[in-house]
């Protein structure tokens, strides 16, 4: 546990998931922990895509080979 590392990368994950409720309205409604955490996981797979499209096609291509390859190892 090194509190001060936590709360340098707190800031910065929270700043990600506080910008895409703004924009999106996105927010976590489930109760269950692993529902939750698939939905976190979903939101933020959502912000990526955002990210990769706005960079453009070549960056979209490259993601979508990475993500291929990442599936059949």
């Amino acid at each position: 546990w090194n509190e001060k590392a936590y709360h340098k990368h707190r800031s910065r994950i929270e700043t990600v998931f506080a910008g895409s409720q703004a924009r999106n309205g996105n927010r976590v409604r489930e109760r269950l922990v692993k529902t939750r955490r698939r939905a976190v996981e979903l939101l933020a797979v959502a912000h990526n895509l955002r990210t990769v499209i706005r960079l453009g096609v070549q960056a979209l291509q490259t993601f979508i080979r990475q993500l291929a390859g990442w599936q059949n190892p």
